[in-house]
């Protein structure tokens, strides 16, 4: 049985600035003693589950039906910081709670596309290893006309963290926009 090793500390390999170092946290198998790190053990269940065909995405939990949509804002005053000398542009997708009556296309789970976990599936050897998440269906309808009834909604913003696959928070955002929660989530670095 495996658990969480919280606070495991600093484990700097010392050839950079140890100020800029992160904790690595460890998974413990409680009877053996053997520790890894959490990211491989995640890893590790992620391509055993997929590789049995049992990848699905937990339904949300409110009462809602769940919409989602994007588009890009462009900020004429800045120069994009990794692509100048164009203006910056942020793209953001938007979960919300949709009519009743929304029967539109399901959003597709990877919005990049296999580019979006190709990167973080490279670190372990294995550009294709998620490859199969692409088949994964979302709750959400993708450009679902809003609930009707409500001028104002809460609002949440959320980041998905830097190197992090944005897709990887689909179900929580879903399950939010379920409960009646507009959430605005930005997809590359900003």
């Amino acid at each position: 049985m495996w658990q969480g090793l919280p606070g495991s500390g600093n484990h700097d390999t010392g050839d950079r600035d140890p100020s800029h170092s992160m904790p690595i946290q460890y998974a413990v198998d409680i009877h053996s003693g053997r520790s890894m790190p959490v990211n491989t053990f995640l890893a590790a269940g992620s391509a055993a589950a997929i590789a049995v065909g049992s990848l699905t995405l937990p339904p949300p939990q409110g009462p809602l039906r769940v919409g989602r949509t994007q588009w890009i804002v462009t900020d004429s005053d800045r120069t994009d910081p990794f692509d100048a000398p164009h203006q910056r542009q942020i793209e953001i997708v938007a979960w919300y709670p949709a009519g009743a009556d929304a029967r539109a296309t399901p959003a597709p789970y990877l919005l990049d596309g296999l580019d979006e976990v190709r990167n973080f599936a490279s670190l372990f050897g294995n550009a294709a290893l998620f490859d199969d998440v692409a088949m994964l269906a979302t709750h959400a309808q993708k450009d679902a006309p809003p609930r009707p009834g409500r001028d104002r909604l809460p609002l949440l913003l959320f980041s998905h963290g830097y190197t992090s696959v944005p897709s990887s928070a689909t179900a929580l955002l879903e399950d939010l926009a379920s409960r009646g929660y507009v959430v605005l989530e930005h997809r590359a670095s900003v």
